[in-house]
């Protein structure tokens, strides 16, 4: 049995033809992240690659921060095989 709340992804992917969205900005120490989907209370974890390290982030509606040293070399990739999501990275 899960904790989480899975209804509201349903809710998304049967009531709503446009995918979620998780939208990515880069920060000087790290990134912020959140959502945009149909479903107010959306919520869904994600996973992202950083440099190799698999980490998995439980993602909301609201804005979040990730802090990570982030420069030039940093690879960052959204697990997106996974998923069935959009990414948007916002500059």
């Amino acid at each position: 049995e899960s904790k989480m709340n899975l209804r509201p992804i349903f809710e998304q992917y049967i009531y709503h033809k446009e995918l979620p969205v998780l939208e990515i900005k880069i920060a000087e120490n790290g990134f912020y992240y959140h959502w945009t989907a149909a479903v107010p209370d959306f919520a869904m974890p994600i996973e992202l690659i950083i440099n190799d390290k698999t980490i998995r982030l439980n993602s909301n509606k609201e804005l979040q921060f990730y802090e990570i040293e982030i420069n030039p070399s940093t690879k960052l990739r959204v697990v997106t095989e996974k998923f069935f999501i959009k990414v948007k990275f916002k500059p």
